[in-house]
């Protein structure tokens, strides 16, 4: 175990339950443990790679977006 094992665990975790939280709001139905299992098996693991391409073998679809600086508010 090494020293920084703490840390994976819980961005494993964040990773796993954004991609819950994606299939559920998309009403996509699947199983806890395949959806822990795709994401674990894939190659790039854990990073958001894994969580698109777990999500496309779910069929949902994916883009990317050019956000300008229009939308960022000041800090206060």
């Amino acid at each position: 175990m090494g020293k920084f094992d703490f840390l994976t665990g819980k961005s494993n975790s964040y990773l796993y339950s954004a991609c819950a939280f994606v299939l559920d709001s998309a009403k996509v139905k699947y199983n806890k443990s395949n959806l822990q299992n795709l994401l674990e098996s894939h190659v790039e693991y854990p990073s958001l790679l894994s969580l698109k391409d777990v999500l496309a073998e779910y069929d949902v679809v994916s883009m990317a977006v050019r956000k300008g600086n229009q939308f960022m508010k000041p800090l206060q």
